[in-house]
């Protein structure tokens, strides 16, 4: 008999900061502080690049706006004070401050300053917090026009285990990153960074962490743009922009969201954890956003969503799309969300989740 079991908890009702928290401003303008949550209410002050707020509460009011070249994106009203000024900010231009207590490994890290690609490539590895310390780093060009030694190089840190770092070009169009038994490697930019690098796999590795990032590429293999992980725990992406493309969590994997903005991309969940929390899932082209497939084994995907957004998918038909054995009635739901915010803001929404039959 097989069984899958999916425990989904979608908690969009509970109020979104119950507690203290605060947030940089990431814009190199600054950002306006308005007397009500819209684009359209007055502006009563600015905040400057860097500076810090305190937010107060959520206002559950959300806005897309288009950007410089077209790009559209999606950003919540918070109410928040910088000094005796209190009013609503637009927070898809905040970095929320993160507790990184949850990562066991950080104290003893090396921390290394990355200018160029060839800083990247020279200091990726265990026990260490690369800050990216320049806006761009097209890690895919550079990885292409000296793939020969650069490969050669960096999977020769590894050790004989089958531990280290591999580049892979399937094409002129496409090249990923693959990590090995990698553990304790933080990537993280003051500047939110935007990393060019069409896919990144990360297999049976632990403690790796990426922070305030975009990553997005503008080329015409973006659909092939994303992640792959495996066998790999504790995986965390925080004030992360995930913009065209993918995230496919394969069996064993340990991955949480926070405060990160899915533009574009979709979740394929296969026999992992995942847990969500204050992130944002918008413009995507699909019926469904998580697709949660099965196989001939027995699978246990967890997926735990709170406090998160999905809106503005103009062909968003459910949330998840679930594949179920035909002869398997034993699948297992555990739904408690408010679906308010998804009728308001997806027009074609019908339903949470749809079963669609295993397809081998």
């Amino acid at each position: 008999m097989k069984y899958v079991l999916l425990t989904v908890v979608l908690l969009l009702a509970t109020k979104l900061y119950s507690q203290t928290y605060t947030a940089i401003v990431n814009s190199d303008n600054g950002l306006s502080i308005r007397d009500s949550p819209s684009l359209k209410a007055e502006r009563i002050g600015v905040i400057p690049y860097k500076g810090k707020v305190k937010i107060l509460k959520s206002s559950k009011e959300f806005e897309q706006i288009i950007l410089p070249k077209e790009r559209s994106v999606v950003g919540e009203w918070i109410k928040i004070s910088y000094k005796d000024i209190e009013g609503y900010v637009f927070d898809k231009f905040l970095r929320y401050e993160i507790d990184y207590t949850h990562n066991n490994y950080q104290s003893g890290r090396q921390n290394i300053d990355i200018y160029t690609e060839k800083d990247f490539f020279d200091n990726i590895g265990d026990r260490r917090t690369l800050n990216i310390k320049v806006k761009r780093l097209d890690l895919t060009q550079y990885a292409r026009d000296n793939f020969n030694t650069l490969n050669k190089y960096i999977f020769n840190k590894g050790q004989t285990n089958g531990k280290g770092i591999e580049i892979n070009l399937l094409n002129d169009e496409y090249s990923g990153l693959i990590l090995i038994r990698v553990n304790d490697l933080e990537i993280t930019s003051d500047l939110k960074s935007t990393l060019i690098f069409d896919h990144i796999q990360i297999e049976k590795s632990e403690g790796i962490t990426f922070n305030n990032l975009n990553f997005f590429n503008d080329k015409a293999s973006a659909s092939l743009n994303g992640f792959t992980t495996s066998d790999s725990e504790q995986i965390y992406f925080t004030n992360i922009n995930l913009e065209k493309g993918g995230l496919y969590a394969n069996p064993d994997s340990d991955i949480h969201f926070k405060y990160c903005d899915f533009n574009q991309y979709i979740l394929r969940l296969h026999d992992a954890k995942v847990t969500i929390e204050k992130c944002k899932f918008y413009n995507t082209e699909q019926k469904a956003i998580i697709i949660v497939p099965t196989d001939i084994n027995d699978v246990m995907t967890i997926l735990e969503i709170s406090n998160s957004f999905f809106g503005f998918n103009m062909n968003m038909v459910n949330v998840m799309e679930i594949e179920e054995y035909l002869d398997d009635p034993h699948s297992k739901f555990n739904l408690l969300f408010d679906e308010n915010n998804i009728i308001k803001y997806n027009p074609k929404y019908k339903s949470l989740q749809v079963l669609v039959p295993f397809n081998p």
